[in-house]
């Protein structure tokens, strides 16, 4: 014999002796077919190859080759079944483990073996190697991949049996499975991607070390390591009686106790087993009728799926209990081959139950009385007495609840497992169980709290220890208990989140509860600071006028003596510091068991809202003040307008020479200044002319530099700290000049003679939606901040509040509007102006105005310079003041033009409906009485759309030419004029 072929023979030798093995000692049925088969392919496998060293002629070399690759087609399919059927026996059986899918590796090798037998290059088909082609390779090698493939699918069995294991020594067999398939695989891969052929093949030594391997991995698991002998011993020494019958119910064993149980005797095997059982077998609520087997068979179906089985009585008289276990017993295809019966005699327990319940029958008389629950459990926590309030409690009746475990009643798994662990502690322990709390939910959904007592106690009958219980439901205390807690969370919780202070007072006036807002608003650290000491003391409450409040007239110390409450709306508190502040407040009388005991104080801080009515009562001031400017200058630019204009007429009438020129000059001059004066007015009134631009506001700052530098005096310096990054602000780049030389010159004056400094800044500041509610004078949104501010004297409350007014000052001469002018021009532009002053320590002013809020305003263009020669055509003038129209009339009659006079809007269009073809132009004024001067430039309008209008009025108010429709020319003359201007406009109208 060739010695390559001393592998082949160690192989066949070996796995013949561990094909014997599993032959003699099989595993359970679902693995036995499965190691079988895969043993007799590998056994197969090893003869072939050894077989071929000895082949002398082509057909036994042929007939060798057809036994090696035999079992090499068909190997790896069966131990990937052995996988399969491995899990199932651990318990980790896989979901597609018994789909017919798993079979096809078997399906596709017996199709292959098939074309290994049929075909006529069978030389070529059996030695297919890389690099060496034929017909049949492809087919060969598709086998090859489904293997592998295969295998990888059982080394993942075996990979997740290792890493689910529930010990070390589990883990370490299915590793020893997983090392025995990974070297297989590892081996014949190696081969087949050799070069050239080596001069034997290892696949056989390969298979018996994989065969080996497996088999200790699946013998090794002690799961079939008993042997039958053992078996045999543990069943015959087992107390309960052990019965197996197969599907037919043929007794195939029955172990000693069977037999003492049964009568004594052996029974016979291999004939029926019921039979012979339902005849030893009594009714357990007639001990003399015998028990059918018919019923015998129904009861042990019904009680399959039960640990508790069926329990019957038996023996001649039937005074003894047998209870009966029922497990059917599956074959490794999933169908039951039989049965197995425990038959566990339970005498003594029985008897026991009965003396309890006779027991019981004396005390339920008394017990079903008590509105307590009262029970009785043994050591196996089952209820042997219940009396009728906890088993109405608990959705049962007695009967129903006797015998029972608490999990089986009504009671939520968590808290049977509760009670279970008290129960668990008093039989460990032996001592009395008192639970003061226990909440349980009853057969309703409901939350019931119990109080709880279990005592060990020895049952009549019974030698092993039980149980007595007695639970209270205090649900109702718990739950009046809760409900008092809650009323006085809420009640803390309303005390401590009000914003009201509130106090109570003892009959002599000590604190007995505060709550954190008075606290605070008094000043004080905690609540300590106040219990238990004299309020009126510490709090000195005095008159809204500054007078004292003695004790013996406090209406508050006087509350607990009286049914009366008390309400004081003028009263004022002194915090801890010595500061007071106004307050209102109520004083209620407190009652407890039909008398008076104290009083509760509620107060609440007035100042927020008398700061409130005096910023309105400032603010309403300031506002009657600003229409009462409008008016005056509205009405004085109507004098001024007669004034100027009839000045100038007597100056076009005079001589060069006259000397009544002089004066004439004089009241131009004069009415002009009195026309700077008017625009004061209506900048203070917030009616200022305002031509608005986008404007860099530290831009405007840096214009009036010089301006600003020689305006005030040589000891007063001028420190600037301006933003260069600031958002534009819509605004009239004049009157922000005005606002920056009044404020700069205010502050001039507040320093006076001294050496002193001014500091001029700008910033951009966000005022939130919360801020703007609490500062009502602005918007939310982005603002320019302007501030001045000085080193001078600064300003008392009493100075602060009469700044704004007209023509007030600090001086013995005053400057004119000053700051109510520029007030007014702030208000012009939407925006605010703060102060800060205090005497002695300087002043500062800003001035807050919108960024981009605005909308833009039409700018009015330069009237062009007059032109000379005359004029011709008709123009309609109309003003309500007979001065006014007196002096049109002169001026337009001087200049060559026809005049029609109307002295209202009514009176206009009669005049305008009668002479529609011959007006060329209309002067309107816009505050008229019946008509304004817009109603009726529109009725003109609604007429001849194309007249060209002027419109006048003593207010700046010349987006009015944007509400007056119609294609015709349109313009806007600010009273008081001069004559040039008006008749430049008619000049322009008319073409």
């Amino acid at each position: 014999m060739s010695l390559w072929a001393l592998p082949s023979l160690i192989s066949t030798l070996v796995l013949g002796l561990l094909l014997t093995y599993v032959v003699r000692r099989p595993p359970p049925g679902s693995l036995w077919a499965p190691v079988s088969a895969a043993l007799l392919a590998v056994f197969a496998y090893a003869v072939g190859d050894l077989l071929t060293f000895h082949a002398s002629t082509p057909g036994a070399y042929w007939a060798s080759l057809v036994i090696l690759y035999t079992g090499l087609i068909f190997v790896t399919p069966c131990w990937w079944l052995v996988a399969l059927r491995f899990a199932e026996a651990h318990g980790h059986g896989f979901r597609f483990g018994r789909h017919p899918a798993v079979y096809l590796p078997f399906a596709w090798a017996s199709v292959l073996w098939l074309g290994m037998l049929t075909n006529p290059w069978h030389g070529a088909f059996m030695t297919p190697r890389l690099g060496a082609p034929n017909l049949f390779q492809p087919l060969w090698f598709a086998h090859a991949g489904l293997g592998y493939l295969t295998a990888a699918a059982a080394l993942g069995i075996y990979a997740v049996l290792a890493w689910r294991a529930d010990s070390p020594s589990l883990r370490a067999r299915f590793a020893l499975m997983l090392a025995a398939a990974v070297g297989n695989v590892a081996g014949n891969a190696a081969y087949v991607l050799l070069p050239e052929r080596p001069p034997f093949d290892p696949g056989a030594a390969i298979a018996w070390v994989t065969a080996l391997l497996s088999l200790a991995g699946i013998y090794g698991t002690r799961l079939f390591a008993l042997s039958p002998f053992a078996l045999n011993l543990v069943m015959r020494h087992h107390r309960d009686g052990l019965l197996v019958l197969d599907r037919k119910d043929t007794l195939l064993y029955a172990n000693p106790a069977a037999h003492a149980i049964l009568g004594g005797q052996p029974l016979p095997l291999d004939a029926p087993a019921l039979p012979r059982l339902a005849g030893i077998l009594r009714d357990p609520e007639d001990p003399a009728q015998p028990v059918p087997v018919e019923r015998l068979q129904a009861a042990l179906q019904d009680g399959e799926e039960s640990q508790d089985g069926v329990l019957f009585r038996f023996g001649d008289d039937g005074a003894r209990w047998l209870r009966i276990q029922h497990t059917a017993l599956p074959a490794w295809r999933g169908e039951s081959i039989g049965c197995a019966l425990m038959l566990r005699e339970q005498t003594e327990l029985q008897t026991t139950v009965e003396a309890l319940r006779r027991s019981e029958e004396t005390l339920r008389l008394v017990l079903d009385l008590v509105p307590y629950h009262v029970f009785a459990k043994s050591r196996d926590g089952r209820y042997v007495f219940v009396n009728e309030a906890m088993a109405r409690d608990g959705g049962m009746s007695v009967e129903e609840m006797l015998g029972r475990t608490i999990d089986a009643t009504a009671v939520p798994p968590e808290d049977a497992y509760i009670l279970k662990r008290q129960d668990h502690e008093l039989f460990t322990e032996g001592h009395r169980i008192f639970v003061p709390e226990q909440e349980v939910t009853d057969a309703r959904g409901r939350k019931r709290t119990f109080q709880i007592t279990k005592l060990p106690v020895k049952l009549p009958g019974r030698d092993e220890p039980a149980m007595l219980g007695v639970s209270v439901d205090i649900s109702d205390e718990k739950a009046a208990q809760r409900a008092l807690r809650e009323s006085a969370r809420q009640v803390r919780m309303l005390l401590e989140s009000t914003s009201e202070g509130i106090y109570g007072i003892d009959r002599e006036g000590r604190c007995t509860f505060c709550n954190p807002a008075a606290v605070a608003m008094l000043g004080y650290a905690g609540t300590d600071d106040l219990m238990g000491r004299d309020v009126h003391s510490l709090m000195h409450p005095v008159r809204s006028h500054g007078g004292g409040c003695p004790g013996d007239g406090c209406a508050i110390l006087a509350t607990p003596h009286s049914e009366v409450p008390v309400r004081i709306d003028d009263a004022v508190l002194v915090r801890r510091d010595g500061t007071s502040f106004p307050v209102i407040y109520r004083s209620n009388p407190l009652w407890q068991d039909g008398r008076h005991v104290g009083a509760v104080v509620t107060f609440l801080d007035d100042s927020e809202r008398r700061r409130a009515e005096d910023a309105l009562l400032h603010g309403q001031k300031l506002e009657s003040l600003g229409v009462m400017a409008g008016g005056i200058a509205h009405d004085f630019n109507n004098l001024l307008v007669a004034v100027l204009g009839n000045a100038g007429i007597a100056l076009s009438a005079l001589d060069e020479n006259s000397a009544a020129r002089e004066p004439l000059r004089d009241i131009e001059k004069s009415a002009r200044r009195a026309s700077d004066l008017t625009r004061q007015l209506l900048a203070y009134a917030g009616k200022g002319r305002v031509r608005v631009e986008e404007l860099d506001l530290s831009s405007v700052v840096r214009d009036v530099t010089d301006l600003l530098d020689v305006s005030i005096p040589s000891t007063v310096s001028i420190q600037y700290a301006l933003d260069g990054d600031l958002p534009a602000v819509r605004a009239d780049a004049s009157q922000l000049r005005q606002i920056i030389m009044n404020l700069v010159i205010n502050a001039s004056d507040a320093i006076g003679g001294e050496i002193g400094t001014i500091s001029i800044g700008t910033r951009t500041e966000r005022v939130t939606a919360e801020e703007a509610q609490r500062e009502s004078e602005l918007e939310p949104g982005a603002y320019n901040v302007l501030w001045v501010e000085d080193t001078g004297t600064g300003m008392d409350a009493e100075t602060r509040a009469r700044i704004f007014d007209p023509f007030f000052t600090t001086k013995f001469a005053g400057r004119g509007l000053g700051l109510a002018a520029v007030l007014g021009i702030v208000r012009g532009h939407r925006g605010a102006l703060r102060v800060e002053s205090e005497r002695g320590e300087g002043s500062r002013f800003e001035v807050w105005l919108p960024c981009g809020k605005l909308p833009a305003r039409p700018r009015v263009g330069t009237p062009p310079p007059p032109e000379t020669g005359p004029l011709s055509g008709t123009v309609l003038a109309v003003d309500d003041d007979p001065s006014v129209l007196r002096m049109l009339r002169r001026i337009l009659e001087t200049a060559g033009l026809t005049v029609l006079c109307a002295e209202d809007g009514v009176q206009a269009l009669e005049v305008f409906a009668r002479y529609r073809d011959e007006i060329d132009v209309a002067v309107l004024d816009l505050t008229m009485p019946h008509k304004s001067g817009r109603e009726t430039a529109r009725a003109i309008r609604a007429e001849s759309p194309e007249l060209p209008i002027v419109l006048s009025s003593g207010y700046p108010e010349e987006n009015e030419v944007d509400r007056v429709e119609g294609t015709g020319p349109i313009a806007f003359l600010q009273k008081p004029y001069a004559n040039d201007d008006l008749l430049a406009l008619i000049r322009e109208a008319l073409g």
